[in-house]
């Protein structure tokens, strides 16, 4: 008789089919017809765990010109839809290879496109005939979070360093400059444009403007001349 009895579709039989849903050691007692035991003996059955891991981790998606809208619903104002997204599908892909690989959608194969968020989940088979699964939730894309600082708003007679966020994939400023950060020698509105990873679209813009000096006058009991100065 094999003990435990788990996973095993016959306890009693010689050779029974073990199919355990996580690595169980047997031990098998075998006694004569009056009951003495005999012998006994030990087999461990090693289930392998298959790990199966979805890229990207954090997927969304979009749709163009209609940020955070989703399907009947309303398109955003025309002045508003610079800032969006460019990523309509995401593409959804298997960290490593294996034999079958279903996903929710009824496709196979180790990547799928995805064109509506939700709960999107794959079944596979690894080359031992294993079984593993995972699943990852792809969402709608928002727009990011984005402000341009500096230390001052005024051009004095240094030029001015305006700063963007870091962690973008894309930087784009108004002249053409691809950093995050743009040192500016004129007065003028400048703006910059960002791309996450997840191609969520931001832009931001500043006004650099003239410098004011400031003039700091202190007279002292008496008196002051302004023809001569004294």
């Amino acid at each position: 008789r094999w003990m435990p009895e788990t996973g095993l579709n016959d306890p009693e039989n010689a050779m029974p089919n073990a199919s355990p849903e996580q690595t169980v050691t047997y031990r098998v007692y075998v006694t004569a017809s009056d009951g003495e035991l005999v012998a006994e003996d030990e087999v461990t059955v090693k289930v392998n765990t298959v790990e199966v891991r979805i890229l990207p981790e954090d997927p969304s998606l979009c749709y163009r010109d209609m940020p955070g809208a989703r399907p009947g619903g309303n398109a955003a104002p025309a002045e508003n839809r610079a800032v969006g997204c460019t990523q309509e599908y995401v593409v959804l892909s298997l960290d490593g290879a294996y034999a079958t690989a279903e996903w929710i959608t009824g496709m196979a194969g180790g990547s799928i496109e995805v064109y509506e968020p939700g709960l999107y989940s794959v079944s596979v088979t690894d080359a031992n005939g294993c079984e593993g699964s995972a699943e990852v939730e792809v969402e709608m894309c928002t727009t990011p979070s984005l402000e341009i600082t500096s230390c001052s708003s005024q051009l004095c007679e240094a030029p001015l360093t305006l700063s963007a966020p870091g962690g973008f994939v894309y930087y784009s400023w108004s002249d053409g400059s691809v950093q995050s950060d743009l040192t500016v020698f004129d007065t003028g509105t400048y703006s910059v444009t960002v791309e996450d990873i997840n191609g969520c679209i931001a832009i931001d813009s500043f006004t650099v403007e003239e410098c004011n000096p400031v003039v700091d006058i202190s007279i002292y009991n008496g008196f002051f001349d302004w023809v001569s100065g004294t």
